[in-house]
Order: structure tokens, then C-alpha cells, then sequence
């Protein structure tokens, strides 16, 4: 059963959401505003209707199984709901109620039509089928109105992760992708006094990412690590693959960092301010034919967002064309490779945004990276015909150093790692307060390799003087 859930179409609402935005860009290729205007009429009726089919549907079929497991409908007060995923897949609901210390609850899959039903005690869930088959076991925890889980499938024993936040109304049409994703830029400083400016990225499921950057160093560092309700957890990274050191605090309600930056025997008190705060769009499916996600920032910037929409819905047209994405050649859907799409961002603040987009074809095992560069204040997307002259030099210089380099890498001993660095013509790049970091393919095992040069290394060579400008007012 619970293998029949998981191969089951789920992605009916996620459509709605790609339809949405391949609507979009076909609005924005309007060719008058008359057009324009009956078009956009269209696209939101046809959605509107569209999705409150689909939300009556749902809400219908929560609230049966819910009235007869639960004695309660999903929006009753006497019941906690959790908009949820299952790894991938977005768009589920678990629906707990106590009863005198034991839990009983309800799993309801994203596809719509499926659920199991649930009973244990407060960190462990027994799920069965409707007739009462045995279905498996999900430990889990609730955590500041955040839930996490473990399902352990009887049949495969397989381990998928069930995550989830509290939503006071019943997600009839549960959102694409899992709620509360967003991108951050803080200034702040250490307790001696140097200047810090963190670039922080929440991409789902608590997971963190983003950079930061010592002004008095000149050091930009890549941040990986975790968010658990309010409380951060970093391991901060050089750009030779080394861990420098750590950051753990917790974000306040005006999301302010404070915490401790712990590299050695020393500890530092550091404190940071959020300056600008921007969401995250993204959408995916599953289904019996294909799998794929992809999530990308939005600045409420018309010239970056447009181009960010239109690339991904580019992408998803992709993604369906590929027979070689089909899934239903795998026994569960858990098992079947899946295509997706996300951005490292590097810089965000009030003059550059930089990150290096990554696109994963798991029909062809590909890894393929764009370089994504913005001048805020003029509005453009920078190419590196747009930031640099005397290309062929620059790329000869940059591609030295990066061989250079390789002794003093973390992996420098690794075979593999030397023969796949040292042939990379490092075509990418990205502006950071320190310089422009420059950066090789990706790899699924050792990632990107960066080559950092500073700016005054590339004085001969930058054609922007204003970003380099701006950068050094951080020192």
C-alpha cells in the first residue's frame, strides 16, 4: 500500500504552479496591453477555478478520513495540522490528535486520494492501511510547531524523512514547495570589532547556506548547516575545502543573529543585523511519468525575477520532453533519480547579487552551472563580456592559478579530484566583496573548486569600476 502511495501521481496542484508561471512568461511576450489584460483575466480565472476544484477535492477526502479515524474534521480545534513532505515530495498533511497521552493521527499523501492512518505515543507513529494492514513505523518529534519524522516502510524498509510546519488552515491546496524558504543579507561584527556580512540562505527542510565575509581579514567564507526553530547552527568553510571554524546562535524576532563564532580555542561573541530580506520561489512534481524541483531566489526586482521565471519554466519544459526522466521503470518512486535545479547565492546586498546556479539531468547524469551575477542599482545581468577585457588572458591567468592551487587543497592527494580540477577551463564566476571567486563544473562528489582573485589583482583586466567601488567601502 504504502508503495502504491508512493508511485501514485501526485503532481495535479504542482502543474497549476508551472502552468502559472509558463502563463507568465507568455503575458510578458503580450504584444499590446489589450492583450496583455485579457490574457492575465484568463490565466487567473482558469487557476482560480482550477485550483478550488482541486482544494474542494482534497479537503473532502481529508475530512472523511479524518471524521472516521479521528472523530474530527482536519480544521477542528481539537486536532494539530502540519503542511508536510515526503523527502521530495511536497504537499502531503499530517492531521494528530491526543487522546490521554496516546497520539492518533492521519499521514495524507500529496496525491490527493491516498492516507494512512496513524496511533502511538509522542515520538513513535504505527501506520496501517485502511483495512488495517500493516504499513510501518515513523519516529518523529515537534519542535517549536515544526514537525520531523522518520518512516520506516514495512514492505521495503526503506527510511524516507516526513518534515512539516503547523498550519492553522487545512492546506487544501498544499503549496509546491515546503513553506518558509528565504534569502537574508546581515551586517554585523565580531566582539573585537571587525565587520561581518553574512549572506544567509534557508532552502527548505531547516537546511541553511550562504556566505560570509570578514571585512578586516578580507575573507570570504562559504556557511553550511541547519536551522531548529529559532536556534542556527554553521560550520563555516574556506575556499580550500577546510573547516575554519563555527557559528551557532539564534535569530531573534526581528531577525537578528546572536551568537558565537568558535574557530580553535577562540570565541567570539558575534551579533548581525538583517539589512535586506528576500523570498525564494519554488515548484516541483512528482508522478508516475517524471520527478523534478527547482528553487531559485526572487529579489522583487522585475528585471531579475522575470528572467529567473522564464528560465524555469524553460527548465521544466525540459524536464517533461526527456523520456529518459520517466520513473515508472523504478519499483517505488523514492527509488527513481530525480531532476532538480537550486542556487548557491555568494552576495546579496543593496549593489550585487551573485550565486552560481546548478541544474541536475538525471537522464544524461549531468551536472550543468550558470553563472548569476546582477547589478542591483542598474537593474542588468552581468555577463563576462559585460565585467572583463582581455578575456583570453584573464582565462589563461585564472586557469594557472587554479592549478597552482591544487597543492594546497584539502584533497590534494586524491587522484581523482586532481585529474577532473586541473583540466576544468573555470568559466564561472561570481562577484564577492573580497574579489571574484571563479569556479570549475560541478562535480557529484567533490562539488566546485574555486579560484579567488582579489580585485586589485584584476585591475587591468574589470571594466565595472563601480561594484569594485563599492566593495572596498566594506573594508
Amino acid at each position: 500500500m504504502l508503495k502504491k502511495i508512493l508511485n501514485f501521481r501526485a503532481g495535479s496542484v504542482k502543474e497549476s504552479g508551472a502552468l502559472a508561471i509558463a502563463n507568465k512568461v507568455l503575458l510578458a511576450k503580450a504584444k499590446g496591453p489589450d492583450t496583455c489584460f485579457l490574457n492575465w483575466r484568463i490565466t487567473v480565472f482558469l487557476f482560480f477555478i482550477f485550483s478550488w476544484n482541486m482544494g474542494q477535492a482534497q479537503t473532502v477526502a481529508l475530512d472523511k478520513v479524518c471524521l472516521k479515524h479521528l472523530g474530527e474534521r482536519a480544521n477542528s480545534l481539537k486536532v494539530k495540522t502540519y503542511a508536510t513532505r515526503i523527502d521530495e515530495m511536497e504537499g502531503g498533511v499530517v492531521v494528530l490528535k491526543e487522546n490521554g497521552g496516546s497520539m492518533k493521527g492521519v499521514l495524507f499523501f500529496p496525491n490527493g486520494k491516498e492516507a494512512l492512518l496513524m496511533s502511538g505515543t509522542s515520538s513513535i507513529l504505527y501506520l496501517r492501511d485502511e483495512q488495517g494492514v500493516d504499513q510501518g513505523k515513523m519516529s518523529y518529534s515537534i519542535d517549536n510547531q515544526e514537525f520531523r519524522g522518520e518512516l520506516l516502510s514495512a514492505l521495503e524498509q526503506k527510511v524516507s524523512t516526513v518534515n512539516g510546519r503547523y498550519t492553522q488552515d487545512v492546506p487544501v491546496v498544499p503549496p509546491a514547495c515546503f513553506v518558509d524558504k528565504w534569502l537574508v543579507y546581515h551586517q554585523g561584527h565580531l566582539v573585537d570589532g571587525e565587520n561581518v556580512y553574512l549572506y544567509l540562505q534557508r532552502i527548505g527542510n531547516g537546511d541553511l547556506q550562504g556566505t560570509i565575509y570578514f571585512a578586516e581579514r578580507k575573507m570570504t567564507a562559504l556557511l553550511t548547516g541547519m536551522m531548529v526553530g529559532s536556534k542556527v547552527d554553521l560550520v563555516v568553510i574556506g575556499n580550500d575545502g577546510r573547516r575554519i571554524g563555527d557559528i551557532y546562535g539564534e535569530l531573534g524576532q526581528d531577525g537578528e543573529l546572536e551568537g558565537h563564532f568558535q574557530t580553535g580555542s577562540s570565541d567570539q561573541i558575534i551579533h548581525t543585523m538583517p539589512m535586506v530580506s528576500d523570498g525564494q520561489s519554488c515548484f516541483s512534481e512528482i508522478s508516475k511519468d517524471f520527478r523534478y524541483s527547482i528553487i531559485y531566489p526572487k529579489l522583487n526586482i522585475q528585471a531579475f525575477d522575470d528572467v529567473m521565471e522564464e528560465q524555469a519554466a524553460d527548465w521544466v519544459k525540459y524536464c517533461k520532453k526527456q523520456k529518459s526522466l520517466s520513473v515508472k521503470k523504478y519499483s517505488s518512486i523514492l527509488n527513481a533519480p530525480a531532476a532538480y535545479s537550486y542556487v548557491d547565492v555568494h552576495c546579496r546586498d543593496e549593489y550585487v547579487f551573485s550565486g552560481f546556479q546548478i541544474f541536475y539531468d538525471p537522464g544524461k547524469d549531468k551536472y550543468s552551472v550558470k553563472s548569476l551575477n546582477f547589478d542591483v542599482k542598474k537593474k542588468k545581468f552581468l555577463s563576462f563580456d559585460d565585467l572583463f577585457e582581455d578575456k583570453v588572458q584573464l582565462k589563461r591567468m585564472v586557469q594557472n592559478r587554479a592549478r597552482k592551487n591544487l597543492g594546497q587543497h584539502q584533497l590534494k592527494n586524491n587522484k581523482d579530484f586532481l585529474a577532473w580540477a586541473g583540466q576544468d577551463a573555470f568559466e564561472n564566476f561570481v562577484l564577492q566583496p573580497d574579489g571574484v571567486l571563479f569556479s570549475s563544473a560541478f562535480h557529484p562528489v567533490f562539488g566546485q573548486y574555486h579560484v579567488l582573485f582579489s580585485y586589485p589583482e584584476l585591475k587591468g583586466y574589470i571594466k565595472n569600476k563601480k561594484i569594485v567601488k563599492h566593495f572596498r567601502k566594506l573594508h
